[in-house]
């Protein structure tokens, strides 16, 4: 089995089986380059001409959010990304946590019940359910924009210039 980022190597190299390294070489290397981060679109991220993020699709609420003018949302920091901020703005870190906790904390807390008498045996997978639907819920949020287009229409009226996000 191969690695699915590795596929189109060898597909290349497959429907190149006669030919020498030199007649492939440069598109082997065209596809393990890193791609450039100047006006670049990832499907969660928007980075301006100069190559500075102007704009990340936040991994909890799933909303774009600016991070320039006034509607700006702030994120943490993370050095080893393509954006160089986290994945998820502040607030939206803050309500995952928040769940990741009370969820762990409920599931500690269903064995105490069952041995209370709280809960029946017969109900721990329904009770493990609930728990893990409210732990993947996503709290509602006015931050940042819905669509592509709406952030898109946001940036441009900053002034800014960029590859528009499609997704």
């Amino acid at each position: 089995m191969i690695k699915k980022a590795y596929q189109p190597i060898v597909d290349l190299l497959n429907s190149n089986k006669d030919a020498k390294v030199s007649d492939v070489i440069d598109q082997v290397v065209e596809l393990v380059s890193a791609k450039s981060s100047r006006g670049e679109v990832g499907g969660n991220f928007i980075k301006d001409n100069d190559g500075n993020t102007i704009a990340i699709k936040c991994y909890y609420f799933k909303r774009w959010m600016p991070l320039v003018g006034e509607s700006a949302v702030e994120f943490g920091t993370k050095v080893r990304t393509a954006t160089g901020f986290n994945s998820m703005c502040k607030e939206g870190v803050s309500h995952w946590t928040k769940q990741q906790r009370e969820a762990k904390n409920a599931n500690a807390e269903l064995l105490n019940k069952v041995a209370n008498g709280d809960i029946a045996p017969e109900n721990i997978l329904a009770e493990q359910a609930k728990i893990e639907e409210t732990r993947k819920s996503i709290v509602d949020t006015d931050l940042g924009f819905a669509s592509a287009e709406e952030i898109n229409t946001y940036l441009e009226n900053e002034g800014l210039t960029f590859t528009p996000a499609t997704a």
